[in-house]
């Protein structure tokens, strides 16, 4: 989508920086992954709300986790989504400029970069995503791809809030920076997957993402004697703790 339609469409004011919140799932295990600066994730993006609320010199957007929409589909769910009741739990009337982009929305998470002067998130990957675009990136969590030198970190949640009371002061990334967040997401995206080729999966692009799976293999001989498989197998049997495919090309 081009990106003053989305501008349009969110309600954005032109004349402002733009910062988007990536809501955690409440319910996500990955907040085990590493040491949290917040007692969880509801938490986390409260107190950052509060901060927004009275930044009205930013747009503040609040990007709500699209796995919402089959979570609710799958367990029969028809109430509103933990984040949303949270926000509005939280602020009451929304302020003007901070703009709610909901699970079922059509405008995809690619569309947003070229509006995305900040991206806040605890650990997700969204914050390798938006580093290698030259996004500047403030987690709240250690465990995955902090203190490699892209990312803005903290060790408090007081300093935290602080910063993302003043984002206009920190600088801009470095060229230097954007390529190490790209290099990251090179070795993490390309060069750390197995191409999976014997068997093949595709979750559905609609509110179950139903798993679907099929073989294209005639029998176990071939299986075994798959690429993929014997990937897998030496990664396995190598005990070494990535798999790291530097022949990608092959």
């Amino acid at each position: 989508m081009d990106p003053n339609q989305v501008r349009q469409k969110l309600g954005l004011d032109t004349g402002k920086k733009t910062v988007f919140i990536f809501a955690h799932i409440f319910w996500d295990a990955t907040f085990f992954w590493g040491t949290d600066l917040f007692e969880n994730y509801e938490t986390w993006l409260c107190d950052i709300l509060r901060v927004a609320a009275r930044s009205d010199h930013m747009n503040w957007v609040v990007k709500v986790h699209p796995a919402n929409v089959v979570k609710n589909k799958r367990d029969g769910l028809g109430s509103e989504h933990g984040e949303i009741e949270a926000i509005h739990k939280t602020l009451g009337d929304i302020p003007d400029h901070i703009k709610i982009l909901a699970p079922e929305s059509d405008i995809s998470t690619l569309s947003l970069f070229p509006l995305m002067d900040y991206c806040l998130t605890v650990r997700g990957t969204i914050g390798i995503e938006a580093a290698s675009r030259g996004i500047r990136v403030l987690t709240a969590g250690t465990g995955r791809y902090d203190g490699l030198g892209f990312t803005t970190d903290f060790d408090s949640k007081e300093t935290f809030l602080e910063t993302i009371s003043h984002l206009q002061d920190l600088p801009e990334m470095t060229a230097s920076e954007t390529e190490l967040a790209q290099r990251y997401a090179y070795g993490v995206f390309k060069v750390r997957s197995i191409p999976i080729s014997s068997v093949g999966f595709e979750f559905r692009r609609d509110s179950t993402a139903q798993l679907e799976t099929w073989i294209d293999v005639e029998n176990q001989e071939q299986l075994m004697q798959s690429k993929d498989v014997a990937l897998i197998g030496d990664w396995i049997t190598s005990a070494e703790e990535d798999c790291c495919r530097w022949d990608i090309d092959n």
